[in-house]
């Protein structure tokens, strides 16, 4: 039987990288079994911008370093 992994978002940011939400969201990525899960990390910069960090690319905790891609949306 092939199961496919379920896809989940984690969305974390709307503040300085540096606050407990980010660091809650850091944990939750590291603790996530990525054998049952497809992780998509996406962060919120102040500004309302939306961000996505593919792979293991999400901001490092402590200087909010990371390789992300702005994500655009488009309204019917």
């Amino acid at each position: 039987i092939f199961l496919s992994k379920l896809q989940i978002a984690v969305l974390f940011g709307g503040a300085p990288l540096n606050t407990s939400f980010q660091n809650a969201a850091t944990t939750v990525l590291r603790a996530i079994d990525k054998s049952r899960y497809e992780v998509t990390p996406v962060g919120i910069k102040k500004d309302g911008s939306w961000w996505l960090y593919p792979g293991d690319n999400w901001p490092d905790s402590s200087t909010g370093a990371g390789k992300a891609a702005p994500i655009t949306f488009r309204l019917f």
